[in-house]
C-alpha cells in the first residue's frame, strides 16, 4: 500500500483506521497464471492485420519445409553446428576415473541407432534453429543386448507432441498421441520380420514429464530463429520463380510460327481449321523448347525474334539480400552487416561477439549434459556419488589459429611459476591435441618435472648444456675453452 493511499484512507475514516485489516485486503490470495499470449490475435491496425493474414503461417511444417528447401539455411546450420561442437568432446572426472571412462564410451554409442553424442548435439542445435527447442526421450534399457547402451537417447519429433505448462507452478510436460503395434517387437524380431505395417495397432497417449530421467529438453532460444526469417525464406523462393519467368521471356529468343501461305494462295478454309492449325503449331513450338527440334510443313513460316535483353539485376540483388538476411536471422556473425567506423575495431567487436555466442551454446550443453551424466547415465552403470560439478566437458578449440596464442600463454605462465607441475600443462594442451593423455605414472611425472625445470632454468653459457655435460656428439666447446685458430 502506498503512503499517499494510506493517508487518503486515514482522512476518509477520520484518522482512525484498523491497520491489520486494511493490509489484509491487499494480501496476495493466488499465484498469477502462467500463460503464453499470441500477440497476433490482438492486432488492431488494419494494414498490420492484412499483412499478417498474407504471411505464411508460422508452424512446424512450414518452418521445416522452407528451411530444408533453402541452401543458405541448411548449409549455414550444418556449418554452425560443426563449428560449435567440433569433432570430439572429452569428459574427465578427477573424483572417479571409471566414471569418465563410462561416459566417453557411451558418447560413442548413445542409442540403438549407434549415433554419437556429437550427432545428438548437432541434430538438437538444428532443431533449435527451426523450432526453438529440441526433445529427446531417455529410455532405460533393462535388458541390453550385445552392443546396446543401457541408456538410450533418441530424438522425438516435435510435430508429434503438444507442449503443456502448469498454469501456476510452471511445470512443463509433453503429450503425445500416436499409434504403436499391439504386440511390441524386440530388436531381434524387428530385424527378422519382413514388415511391421501388417501388425494391428492401438492408439496410446504418452505423457513425457520434463525431468532429466525422462527426456532431454534443449532450449537455446526464446524464439525460433527460423520463425523470424520465415517470410524471407518464402520470398526467396518467389524471387527465384519470377527470375525463371524473366529468363523465359527475355533471355531466350521468341519463336513465332505463321500458319498459312498468302503468296502461294494456301490458307485454312474456315475458322475451325485455322484454330486447329494454330493449336498444332503452338504445340510444335513447345517441342522446340523442350526437345530442341520439330517438323513443320513447307508452308509454315518460322521467325526468331531477337529482343533486347533487359537487366535482371533486381532479382539477383533481391536474392543476395534475402540470403544475407537469412544468414543473419540464423544467429550468423554480425560481420555480415555493413560496418562503419574505425577499421579493425568493428571487426574485433564482431569476432568477440561471435566467439561469445558460440561459448554460450557450449555452456548450455555443458550444464545439461553434466546433469544428465551424473543423475541418469552413471547411476545406470552403478556409479553413485558423482555430482555435476565433478565432471568436466572439454570441447575442441574454436579457432585453429589460436593454438599459437595458447602455447605462448603456457610458456609465459610456466616461466612465471604459475603451474604446479608438468601435469597441469598437459591438461591445458589436451583440448588442442587430444592424443596427449594426462594419465601418467609417478615416475614419468618426476622425469617430466625435471625436464620442465631444466628447460625453464636461467640462460646458460654456450656449451653448458645437457648434451655437453653428457658428452654428446653435438656438443660445442664453450666460449671460455675455445681457442682461436692461428
Amino acid at each position: 500500500m502506498t503512503e499517499r493511499f494510506r493517508e487518503y484512507l486515514e482522512g476518509w475514516f477520520g484518522g482512525r483506521i484498523n491497520k491489520p485489516s486494511l493490509d489484509n485486503m491487499f494480501k496476495k490470495n493466488a499465484l498469477p497464471s502462467i500463460k503464453e499470449v499470441d500477440y497476433k490475435q490482438y492486432a488492431r491496425d488494419p494494414d498490420l492485420i492484412k499483412m499478417i493474414k498474407s504471411e505464411v503461417p508460422d508452424n512446424i511444417v512450414n518452418r521445416t519445409l522452407l528451411y530444408l528447401a533453402d541452401n543458405t539455411a541448411t548449409s549455414f546450420g550444418d556449418m554452425m553446428a560443426s563449428l560449435i561442437f567440433g569433432d570430439n568432446i572429452i569428459i574427465t572426472c578427477e573424483k572417479n576415473t571409471d566414471a569418465a571412462d563410462v561416459i566417453n564410451t557411451w558418447n560413442d554409442n548413445i542409442n540403438m541407432k549407434h549415433e554419437s553424442i556429437e550427432k545428438f548435439m548437432k541434430v538438437s542445435f538444428k532443431d533449435n534453429l527451426i523450432n526453438g527447442e529440441h526433445l529427446s526421450r531417455v529410455y532405460h534399457n533393462k535388458n541390453p543386448e550385445e552392443g546396446d547402451p543401457k541408456v538410450d537417447l533418441q530424438r522425438v519429433s516435435l510435430g508429434t507432441v503438444q507442449k503443456e505448462i502448469h498454469p501456476t507452478l510452471g511445470a512443463m510436460r509433453w503429450v503425445q498421441r500416436t499409434s504403436i503395434p499391439l504386440v511390441p517387437l524386440s530388436k531381434s524380431k524387428f530385424y527378422r520380420r519382413e514388415t511391421t505395417q501388417l501388425l494391428q495397432k492401438r492408439s496410446v497417449v504418452t505423457i513425457i514429464p520434463n525431468e532429466i530421467n525422462c527426456c532431454l529438453h534443449v532450449d537455446l532460444f526464446d524464439y525460433a530463429p527460423c520463425s523470424t526469417i520465415l517470410q524471407q525464406l518464402n520470398m526467396k523462393k518467389w524471387a527465384y520463380w519470377f527470375l525463371r519467368k524473366f529468363m523465359e521471356k527475355y533471355w531466350a529468343p521468341f519463336v513465332v510460327a505463321y500458319v498459312g501461305d498468302l503468296k502461294n494462295g494456301y490458307m485454312p478454309t474456315n475458322p475451325e481449321e485455322m484454330k486447329e492449325n494454330l493449336t498444332w503449331a503452338a504445340t510444335q513450338i513447345r517441342m522446340i523448347r523442350d526437345f530442341g527440334g520439330a517438323a513443320f510443313p513447307a508452308y509454315t513460316q518460322l521467325q526468331v525474334l531477337d529482343t533486347q535483353v533487359k537487366k535482371a539485376s533486381v532479382y539477383l540483388d533481391t536474392i543476395d539480400h534475402l540470403s544475407k538476411e537469412i544468414a543473419i536471422g540464423l544467429q550468423s556473425s554480425i560481420t555480415t552487416r555493413d560496418s562503419s567506423g574505425r577499421p579493425g575495431t568493428q571487426q574485433n567487436i564482431a569476432n568477440e561477439g561471435w566467439l561469445r555466442n558460440i561459448r554460450s551454446f557450449r555452456e548450455s550443453y555443458n550444464i545439461l549434459l553434466r546433469r544428465f551424466y551424473s543423475k541418469v547415465l552413471l547411476p545406470a552403470h552403478d556409479i553413485e556419488g558423482i555430482e555435476p560439478q565433478d565432471l568436466k566437458i572439454t570441447f575442441p578449440a574454436i579457432k585453429s589459429d589460436g593454438i599459437k596464442e595458447i602455447l605462448e600463454a603456457v610458456e609465459i605462465a610456466a616461466k612465471l611459476g604459475i603451474f604446479k607441475d608438468f601435469k597441469e600443462i598437459r591438461k591445458i594442451i589436451n583440448p588442442i591435441w587430444k592424443h596427449v593423455d594426462d594419465k601418467i605414472t609417478p615416475e614419468e611425472e618426476k622425469k617430466m618435472d625435471a625436464t620442465f625445470k631444466e628447460l625453464n632454468a636461467p640462460s646458460r653459457a654456450e656449451g653448458d648444456s645437457p648434451q655437453a655435460r653428457s658428452g654428446g656428439t653435438n656438443a660445442k666447446p664453450s666460449a671460455a675453452k675455445s681457442k682461436p685458430k692461428k
